[in-house]
Order: structure tokens, then C-alpha cells, then sequence
């Protein structure tokens, strides 16, 4: 079965969501002069939790439909509480936001659900 564009957006919403984070937060930090072991930590879980929910939207793997969005909701969460406590940037952490945001509704499309629990 072909993949469902729902899924192909998804999937590529993540990958980019991850490599945004880590370019973007890490960034942030070397421009401030303030990154320190624990900044990086933040932003090596942010990365990993969008490319891990991006992996979500593939079939035959450990997820099921509603763990993807799951995990897309858990990323959601995480980004928001590390850019409401002020350990990124907030023009960072909104763009962030935004992307999962559209994770977590491609993740509820119909043909999207079935694809991934095939």
C-alpha cells in the first residue's frame, strides 16, 4: 500500500521539526554565550522525540496509530514547556510548536491511522 499524503507530510513534519530544533535551539544558545550541557540535553530530546514521532508514521514498525499520536501530542507538550520556562527561544519554540501542531492532526487522518497500524 502506497503511503497516505497525510503520512508523507507527517513523516517529513518531523524530520524537519527535528532538524529545526537542533539548528534553531542550538543556535539560540551560541548567539546568547549561554549553552550549556543541560541546554544541549534539551534540545537533543526535542530532536529525538520529533524524529522518533516522525518514524511513528511508517508501517511495521513498534507503533501503533494512536502511539504516534501520542507521541506527536508528548512532543507537542515537551516543546511548549521547555519554551514556556525560557530554556529556548521563543520565536524557536513557537515555530516548533506549530509544526507539531500539524503532526498531531495528520496523525488523526483516517487513511493515515491505518497505514501506520498495517
Amino acid at each position: 500500500m502506497d503511503a497516505p499524503k497525510c503520512a508523507k507530510i507527517g513523516m517529513s513534519l518531523g524530520f524537519l521539526g527535528g532538524i529545526a530544533t537542533f539548528i534553531g535551539f542550538a543556535s539560540y544558545g551560541s548567539l546568547n554565550n549561554t549553552q550549556t550541557f543541560v541546554d544541549m540535553a534539551y534540545v537533543l530530546l526535542i530532536s529525538v522525540m520529533f524524529f522518533a514521532a516522525a518514524g511513528a508514521f511508517r508501517p511495521g514498525t513498534a507503533w501503533t496509530a494512536k502511539g504516534a499520536t501520542l507521541m506527536c501530542y508528548l512532543t507537542l507538550a515537551v516543546v511548549v514547556a521547555i519554551t514556556a520556562t525560557g530554556l529556548g527561544d521563543f520565536a524557536y519554540g513557537f515555530v516548533e510548536a506549530i509544526i507539531a501542531i500539524l503532526m498531531v492532526v495528520m496523525s488523526y487522518d483516517k487513511d493515515t491511522q491505518k497505514y501506520i497500524s498495517q
